[in-house]
């Protein structure tokens, strides 16, 4: 959502080729941060932008407690340069079958996932 950012111009481009009908999944820890970033950095527009245009095209996923437990444990195990945010995303990815991930930053890769864009 931010045009100042080095991967603006490939998320955008992503999201464009998406058809209507394709589901993109995220979990509420994922909608929080999203929504603290685009508060902080874009204000409201960006707020309204995020819940009015980006996030209704979006599945957004609970996380139950079994999940953010085995979430944490890894945190706590692992690397201190991986949010709990993303050691959620790895394990909702893993226990659902999901291969592919909307990211840019390469933990997604280090843990097995193919990036896209």
């Amino acid at each position: 959502m931010d045009a100042g950012q080095e991967d603006h111009a490939a998320a955008a481009g992503f999201f464009r080729s998406l058809g209507p009908d394709e589901d993109l999944a995220i979990h509420e820890y994922v909608m929080v941060e999203a929504a603290a970033l685009v508060q902080s950095r874009l204000g409201r527009q960006g707020l309204r932008a995020l819940f009015l245009d980006l996030l209704p095209r979006m599945s957004v996923r609970h996380v139950s407690e079994r999940e953010r437990q085995a979430a944490v444990s890894s945190l706590l195990a692992g690397s201190m340069k991986v949010s709990l945010v993303d050691w959620t995303s790895f394990e909702i990815m893993r226990a659902e079958g999901m291969r592919e991930a909307f990211a840019f930053d390469e933990d997604f890769r280090k843990q097995g996932f193919i990036t896209v864009p």
